[in-house]
């Protein structure tokens, strides 16, 4: 049997690494056994040098690193609990007259040096909330690409075909499916134009304008006909909740 130190490096961050010197002194020592029967007998077949898988087929293993702290841990015993087992040692040439021999090599490691690893932190990045509804409120504002109006109560409103379109299958239908020309003008007769205008910004914003506490139950009441009338949903369980 012969036993030699390796060394190994954790992958794993925040664990501990070991750094080798090249300085390497060695030895051996041959522990010969006489009375191998009586050694069997006295252990009962016990698995001191038996394994519960295929032996190693040259019978030698390697230790991990042996550090001397003088610990009196139970579970750091220097023990190889698989081996060879009996059956293959009895068949094996290394069995002679009841005698077998062991020889263990051992290799000292100087200069030591352990490096423990710190887990890097990397900070978490901050996503924004989406501002997507405030470009739209600018559009609306500026007034930058419009190709609708709509009339309401002699008030004219300019806006964006793709966007009515996008928030209202009504709408839709009166700017594509019918076809109205570019610059077309939609009359709106089922709501003043306080309304509409709340209307227009919550279809580019999804948000209700701000109002005075005493407008809002007359407001609410003319934007939840005009949801209705126009299938967008959410304005009416928005002002169904006011």
């Amino acid at each position: 049997m012969t036993s030699s130190s390796t060394s190994s490096v954790a992958a794993a961050i925040g664990s501990t690494s070991t750094i080798i010197a090249p300085t390497k002194p060695t030895g051996h020592h041959i522990l010969k056994i006489d009375g191998y029967s009586r050694t069997k007998a006295m252990f009962a077949a016990a698995c001191s040098i038996t394994t519960a898988i295929d032996p190693v087929p040259s019978y030698t293993l390697t230790s991990t690193i042996r550090s001397f702290h003088g610990s009196s841990d139970s579970s750091k015993e220097w023990i190889f609990p698989q081996f060879i087992s009996h059956d293959d040692l009895e068949k094996s040439e290394h069995l002679k007259g009841d005698r077998f021999a062991v020889r263990c090599d051992v290799t000292l490691l100087k200069g030591i040096v352990e490096v423990r690893a710190e887990p890097v932190v990397v900070p978490s990045m901050s996503v924004p909330d989406s501002d997507i509804h405030c470009h739209l409120a600018r559009l609306l504002s500026t007034g930058e690409g419009v190709d609708a109006t709509l009339k309401v109560g002699g008030e004219t409103f300019a806006a964006h075909r793709c966007v009515l379109a996008a928030r209202s299958p009504v709408l839709k239908n009166a700017l594509y499916i019918r076809r109205l020309a570019a610059g077309g003008c939609v009359d709106v007769d089922d709501m003043d134009a306080t309304a509409f205008r709340a209307f227009l910004q919550f279809l580019y914003t999804d948000t209700l304008m701000e109002m005075n506490s005493a407008d809002v139950p007359a407001m609410a009441q003319q934007l939840i006909v005009a949801a209705d009338k126009y299938k967008v949903e959410r304005l009416k369980l928005v002002c169904e909740d006011k």
